[in-house]
C-alpha cells in the first residue's frame, strides 16, 4: 500500500489505520481510529455523497490509490460508508469485516466502532437483517451454536500490556 510508519498499526503496511473519520456521525462517537487488517477499497461515484450517504472512515492517502482523472487524491480510499432511505432503513458497507473480529476489536477504537454499529442500525427500527459476505447473501448463525475461540496473547503482547501499566497498578 506505500503509506508513512505512522499509519500502520505496528509498523504493517498491510494493516493501515484509518484517522479520518466522520466527526458527527454516530457511528464514529468516541473513535479517533480503526485498524484495520488487509483491507479493501470502497470506490465510490464522486457524486455518491449526501445527506443521506455518507463516507464515515477513510484509510490513509495510497501512493498506489486509484486516480480519477490526473490529480494525486487528497482524501484516502473509503473504508466505511453509511446509507440511508427515506423509509428509515440503514445499511454500513465496510472494506474491511475484520474491524469486527475478536483480535481486531482490541484494537484502536474497533470496539466502539462495533457498538456503534449495532446501537445505529438498530434504532432504524429494521425488523430483518441482510448479511452480504463476497457477494453472497448468508444467514446469521445462530449464536447459542457458535464457540468462539480466542487464542491467548503471546509473550511480546504480555509484556507490551504490562509495559504500559501504571507502577500503582502492579502487585
Amino acid at each position: 500500500h506505500a503509506i508513512s510508519k505512522q499509519d500502520m498499526f505496528r509498523g504493517r503496511s498491510d494493516c493501515p489505520i484509518a484517522a479520518d473519520l466522520a466527526a458527527d456521525h454516530p457511528l464514529t462517537r468516541n473513535c479517533r481510529t480503526l485498524v484495520t487488517n488487509r483491507p479493501g477499497l470502497l470506490a465510490l461515484r464522486a457524486d455518491f455523497s449526501n445527506r443521506d450517504n455518507r463516507v464515515v472512515a477513510r484509510l490513509p492517502v495510497l501512493r498506489n490509490q486509484p486516480r480519477f482523472g490526473r490529480a494525486r487524491p487528497t482524501t484516502g480510499p473509503a473504508l466505511a460508508v453509511s446509507l440511508e432511505w427515506s423509509a428509515g432503513s440503514r445499511a454500513l458497507c465496510v472494506a474491511d469485516q475484520s474491524l469486527f473480529s475478536n483480535q481486531m476489536l482490541m484494537c484502536g477504537d474497533n470496539a466502539d466502532f462495533a457498538r456503534n454499529t449495532v446501537n445505529w442500525l438498530q434504532d432504524s427500527r429494521r425488523s430483518n437483517l441482510l448479511i452480504i459476505i463476497d457477494g453472497k447473501v448468508t444467514d446469521p448463525p445462530n449464536p447459542d451454536q457458535l464457540l468462539v475461540m480466542v487464542p491467548p496473547p503471546n509473550g511480546e503482547e504480555v509484556i507490551a500490556v504490562l509495559e504500559e501499566l501504571q507502577p500503582e497498578a502492579l502487585i
